[in-house]
Parts: C-alpha cells; sequence; structure tokens
C-alpha cells in the first residue's frame, strides 16, 4: 500500500495530471467486458465474479485494519464473508449476514469491513436475481462508472474548488457535479436502450446512486486517510486496489436494492 504523507493534491494544469489514464484504461478493457460478459450470462457466472470481488474487497479491508496477513485468522475472516455472500446469493440473505458478522471472532474490528462487504457484494448478487435484475444491475454499473469517470474526467479538465480537501484532496466541485451529469446521461441511455425509459424517473434515481457512490469514495478516502495509506491496494492498475475500484459501488448497490424493494418496482426506476 501506498503512504499518504499528506501529499499535496494534484494540480489540474499539471503536465502530468492525466499520468495514470493509460493504466486506467487498459484496466477497464479488461475488466468491463468480463463484467459485462458475467452478468449477461448470470447464474454461476456472475455469482463467481461477486465471491471473487468479494474477496478481494475483504482481504484489503484486513490489511487497512492491521490484520496479519499471513495470519490463519485473516483467513477465517475472509472465508465468513465470502461464504456469508455466497448465502445471500442462493437466497439465505438473513444467515449469510448473520456469518458474515461472525467473521469478529477473528477481531471486533473486522464487523465493520464484513458489514460493508457483505451488504455491497450480497445486494449486487439478489439484484440480479429480481426481476428485470439484468437491467437493473446494468444501470448501476452504469451509473457508478459513468461517475466515477465523470468526475476524474471533469475534476482534471475544470479544477476549482476542492469538495472534501481534508478527505480527499484531489477531488473538486466541478468533478462532483460533472460525474452527476455523466451519471444520469448514463442512468437514461441504459434505460432508453433497454426499453424501459420512463419520464425523468432514470435520471432522478441516477443522480442519487450517483450521490451515494461519491458519498462511498470519500468515506474510503476518509479511512483510508486516518490510517495513513493513499490506496487499498495494488491489484487493479490505474485504480489501485479493489476497494478503490468498487468503494463506490459498495454503497450505491444496496441503496439500489433498498430503492427496488420498497417501490416494488422492477426495474425501479418506471
Amino acid at each position: 500500500m501506498t503512504e499518504y504523507h499528506n501529499q499535496p493534491a494534484p494540480d489540474p494544469s499539471a503536465p502530468g495530471r492525466w499520468r495514470d489514464l493509460t493504466a486506467r484504461v487498459l484496466s477497464s478493457l479488461v475488466l468491463v467486458p468480463l463484467a459485462l460478459g458475467a452478468l449477461v450470462l448470470g447464474g454461476p457466472f456472475w455469482g463467481a465474479l461477486v465471491l471473487l470481488a468479494t474477496a478481494a474487497v475483504a482481504w484489503e479491508g484486513a490489511s487497512l485494519l492491521g490484520q496479519n496477513m499471513k495470519d490463519a485468522g485473516t483467513w477465517g475472516f475472509v472465508g465468513c464473508v465470502v461464504l456469508g455472500v455466497l448465502l445471500a446469493e442462493v437466497h439465505h440473505p438473513f444467515w449469510g449476514l448473520v456469518i458474515a458478522c461472525c467473521s469478529m471472532v477473528y477481531g471486533r474490528k473486522l464487523l465493520s469491513a464484513a458489514i460493508v462487504a457483505f451488504l455491497g457484494a450480497g445486494s449486487l448478487a439478489l439484484l440480479r436475481e429480481m426481476p428485470q435484475g439484468l437491467v437493473m444491475v446494468l444501470f448501476v454499473l452504469a451509473v457508478v462508472v459513468a461517475a466515477d469517470t465523470g468526475a476524474y474526467v471533469t475534476g482534471r479538465l475544470v479544477g476549482g474548488p476542492k469538495l472534501a480537501p481534508a478527505i480527499s484532496p484531489g477531488k473538486t466541485v466541478s468533478g462532483a457535479v460533472g460525474g452527476w451529469v455523466a451519471a444520469m446521461v448514463a442512468g437514461v441511455l441504459v434505460a432508453r436502450f433497454s426499453g424501459t425509459a420512463h419520464g425523468f424517473l432514470p435520471a432522478l434515481w441516477a443522480l442519487v446512486l450517483a450521490v451515494a457512490s461519491q458519498m462511498g469514495d470519500l468515506a474510503e478516502s476518509a479511512f483510508k486517510r486516518r490510517v495513513g495509506v493513499k490506496d487499498s491496494g495494488r491489484l487493479i492498475p490505474g485504480h489501485g486496489g479493489a476497494l478503490d475500484r468498487f468503494d463506490g459501488l459498495l454503497a450505491a448497490a444496496p441503496l439500489a436494492l433498498l430503492i427496488a424493494a420498497f417501490t416494488g418496482r422492477f426495474p425501479f426506476w418506471l
């Protein structure tokens, strides 16, 4: 993990502001087709991908919390979280949550990481199994990716006032707004091309999920700053670790599941 040491925020006008763009694009060229293929195929393919992502997130969470990564207890923690998500995938979310929470026997401080990983991954698994699940998960993924990409590009092109300098000095207000706009466009496009467009609701829910995604990103940034690291890992070139890539999704997916459950609409923007 890269240490922070109060590094200065990148200058949007500096020549090297796009230095990580190539790595981000190359990583996306691998991750996007993989995720879309598994999502469309569904069943064990989507389930396996979600479990792999869960394991990576839980592992990095344990590392950030100071666990000895060679200790058997760390493997036990990751196993509990993965088993919990697996139970959610086979329609036993309550027992899945119980098993995930049991991971605290390996350290009470691990409970928060277990819950975050379980809720995010479990929500994606359950959302995919709902009526119109394919479209709903695609909507969530498109919105989160668009919000992140829009914020990245707009923040570097426009710059301006910092969004939360004490938490994440590199994030700007212009980037946040650019992310919202990109997310709404992505949400509307998914709704339109799936034949589920309905008035302004796709744009509205896309905005809500984009804000949740950015809040998840900021929450992870605050946690990383607290423990003194810049990236949660080095698993994904240009992005950092799995937590760096999926932090927004871990916040947006449970919210999308709640919206679908409470509205009783499938997809939830109808």
